[in-house]
């Protein structure tokens, strides 16, 4: 069974709420099959190797891997290996995003996917061949989202919900766990160069 990788610096502090949403993983530990516990690892990894569109000098790398909960944007350089990859694992509950209170906001030249989690929302996943402001060309991109738009009923009202909540906090993200500023609709993703790689356990 795979385990959650060790908690980095902002997730032993508790900076921007780091350490309670590493926490609270870490708590929930049993609601996950081991490919998803890879999958959060791998996720909180490529949160620490980002840094926001706006910094195009790349001086401020994130940490606190456990805030992608949070909703951030994120976009990898990676060819849109990680999209082909993540819409065939077995073992993730996926749903596509299509159907009425479904829809979404966020440009994607793929079918959009979600990737669910128990009591920690879902990841929806698109690819892009380019986007604006970006630095590279096709490229995988994820962000936590609070509720599931292709879920039943409940779930579908409350992503409706957070669609409103996400636009009166003027398009800051709304997460499995928190808000996050870093949104391509504001023209700061957060970006990832060095993708790093799929861990095997």
């Amino acid at each position: 069974m795979a385990d959650f990788d060790g908690p980095d610096g902002k997730e032993l502090t508790d900076h921007q709420d780091a350490k309670k949403n590493y926490d609270r993983l870490v708590r929930q530990k049993g609601l996950y099959t081991s490919n998803e516990i890879i999958l959060i690892n791998f996720l909180r990894e490529c949160y620490r190797r980002s840094y926001p569109q706006k910094d195009t000098q790349k001086t401020q790398f994130l940490n606190g891997g456990a805030l992608v909960f949070n909703g951030a944007n994120i976009r990898l350089n990676d060819n849109g290996y990680y999209y082909a990859r993540w819409t065939n694992i077995q073992n993730l509950t996926l749903h596509e995003r299509t159907g009425v209170l479904s829809g979404s906001s966020h440009a994607s030249d793929r079918d959009q996917y979600e990737i669910y989690l128990d009591d920690a929302g879902v990841f929806l996943v698109g690819m892009c061949n380019k986007f604006a402001g970006v630095p590279f060309g096709p490229h995988t991109w994820f962000q936590s989202e609070k509720h599931a738009g292709a879920g039943n009923v409940l779930q579908r009202a409350g992503h409706l919900i957070s669609f409103f909540d996400h636009k009166i906090h003027d398009d800051m993200q709304v997460g499995a766990f928190g808000y996050s500023p870093y949104s391509e609709k504001r023209a700061n993703a957060l970006l990832v160069e060095n993708v790093p790689p799929y861990p095997s356990h």
